[in-house]
């Protein structure tokens, strides 16, 4: 029987660049899965670059890994709108060479509501930004591209 756990993304404890396999820690905000009273639970599946402090919903199956215990195996799943303190926290993570909290900060203060999808339509804005070098811009923008290309196919 498919459930879904909402809730945030504590930690990533594990991840696959090459197959977009990650195992994460999720502190649980609502489920509709009976019989589960535990306040977080260990999600496994393939996801897109998700991120640590932000929200999302999954949906799966409930599993019994033999030395971890139970587990949520996704099928699919949907990320909440990102907080501005999300999205700094992933903009200025390894993901993204180059960009510091500072810039990071700039970059959320300058783009606003919904600013990846703003980033996306408007990319010549981060030529305002101070600290942005040409190259950083550059670069940020292709991972920005492909990871939010690939979290809209896996999702």
């Amino acid at each position: 029987m498919e459930v879904y756990f909402s809730g945030t993304i504590e930690r990533i404890i594990f991840e696959n660049p090459s197959n977009f396999y990650r195992i994460l820690l999720l502190d649980i905000e609502d489920t509709d899965a009976e019989d589960f009273d535990d306040f977080e639970i260990i999600v496994t599946g393939t996801m897109a670059d998700v991120i640590e402090g932000e929200d999302y919903t999954f949906w799966g199956q409930i599993v019994q890994h033999s030395k971890y215990g139970e587990q949520l195996q996704i099928s699919r799943y949907e990320r909440a709108k990102p907080t501005s303190k999300g999205l700094v926290k992933y903009f200025s993570s390894s993901h993204f060479k180059g960009i510091g909290l500072k810039t990071a900060q700039k970059i959320v203060d300058s783009y606003g509501d919904n600013t990846i999808d703003e980033i996306l339509e408007h990319p010549e804005k981060l030529e305002g930004i101070s600290g942005l070098s040409a190259k950083n811009r550059e670069a940020f923008l292709s991972t920005l591209r492909l990871n939010y290309g690939t979290e809209m196919v896996l999702a």
